[in-house]
């Protein structure tokens, strides 16, 4: 997980939500949300998934996140998720 008291990562942490902020709309998925601080910025539900994705299943969104996540994520995954 990133340590957000890192004052350079907080930053970066709030530039990227100032940048999706307007875009978060109805219910959303933040998938690889940490510790679910997208949270507060959304109207709708809100579902956080970080390595488990069974808070996904048999659920529709109207909004999904990736927010310095993919980078993560090995290339077999993407294709299994």
């Amino acid at each position: 997980m990133i340590d957000t008291s890192i004052s350079l990562e907080s930053f970066l942490q709030q530039q990227r939500f100032k940048l999706v902020r307007n875009y978060l709309k109805g219910d959303v998925l933040d998938f690889g949300g940490n510790e679910g601080e997208l949270a507060d910025l959304v109207t709708g539900e809100y579902t956080i998934v970080n390595y488990d994705h069974s808070a996904m299943e048999e659920k529709t969104f109207d909004t999904i996140v990736l927010l310095a996540v993919v980078e993560h994520i090995e290339v077999e995954e993407v294709f299994r998720i």
